[in-house]
């Protein structure tokens, strides 16, 4: 996170949430982010600045989008109750609900206050955090049965986030887009999105500890492809996934599991489909009305290089 992203969003917060212990929580939340490499402001300042945008409000822009994904990331870990040493994780519950809370209205002040169609950037805002929220809560059903059940809560999930933090960045440039350049950017946001998220699956299947996709019964390409199999090749994957196993003996299990998921095919698989969303990224990305520079700066953003 850049400092000058960094000095907005400690500015904001000071003026909207000055009294304590709340202004700490997330002036430290703020710092642990800035720490991490984050794409999110990246992805808001290039999406303005690619297509000829020039003022430094983008900052104030690139300050909103990581407000918003600081804020998933506090829900997230509170969902799924991991990544404990994260300040907010070790706050009251109360307090770290209240940082999310604080977090989403400064976006909105930001948005409605802010130059360039604000009302218009607020709008798409709203749907596009939506359409994520609604993948969020599929996702945390565990009720996908196939492959296009997934593939429509990722979309939604991750897609929408993609989708939002260029949103941000384009609704800014003088004169507007083209709407068919708008639209080329929120396909390519989505296919992002989907790939980003097929590599999070693939990380998770790999292992064991309180971000496991398998200890947690989650559906994914993989774990969707690995349960196909399971009934002939590992039936205990299938046992646990039904309840009929518990949590202790899967664990004991882990050696077998691991071998199986190696020799399954299930990364294979699913690196072959991030490859198609890659490939159906190309002729959009070309499509663009960018200097071939600032498309490969995009490309490497949205992780579309193979």
């Amino acid at each position: 996170m850049k400092s000058v992203v960094v000095n907005a969003l400690s500015a904001l917060i000071d003026a909207h949430f000055p009294d304590e212990p709340l202004n700490g929580l997330l002036r430290a939340a703020v710092k642990l982010k800035q720490e991490e490499r984050s794409i999110w402001g990246e992805l808001t300042d290039t999406a303005y600045r690619m297509f000829g945008g020039a003022s430094e409000r983008i900052a104030h822009r690139t300050a909103v989008a990581e407000l918003v994904l600081l804020a998933l990331d506090i829900v997230d870990d509170l969902q799924d109750e991991d990544n404990v040493n994260a300040v907010w994780m070790q706050s009251p519950r109360a307090l770290a609900l209240n940082a999310v809370l604080a977090l989403y209205a400064l976006a909105a002040v930001e948005l409605a206050a802010g130059e360039g169609r604000g009302a218009e950037a607020l709008a798409s805002f709203g749907r596009m955090l939506a359409e994520s929220v609604n993948g969020q809560q599929r996702d945390i059903d565990g009720n996908i049965g196939s492959e296009d059940e997934y593939v429509e809560m990722a979309a939604r999930k991750s897609g929408s986030l993609y989708r939002l933090a260029c949103m941000l960045g384009y609704t800014l440039v003088d004169p507007p887009l083209d709407p068919s350049v708008v639209s080329t950017m929120d396909e390519l946001a989505l296919c992002a999105g989907m790939i980003a998220q097929l590599e999070n699956d693939l990380n998770d299947v790999l292992r064991f500890d309180v971000k496991s996709d398998l200890l947690g019964r989650k559906k994914t390409i993989a774990t969707l492809f690995l349960l196909r199999g399971s009934a002939e090749e590992f039936p205990g994957l299938l046992d646990y996934y039904e309840g009929r196993m518990s949590v202790e003996r899967f664990l004991q299990l882990q050696p077998d599991i691991a071998a199986y998921v190696s020799g399954s095919g299930c990364i294979e698989y699913t690196r072959a489909i991030q490859h198609l969303y890659r490939e159906q990224a190309e002729p959009l990305l070309a499509r663009l009305p960018v200097s071939d520079a600032w498309r490969e700066r995009f490309r490497e953003l949205l992780n579309l290089n193979a």
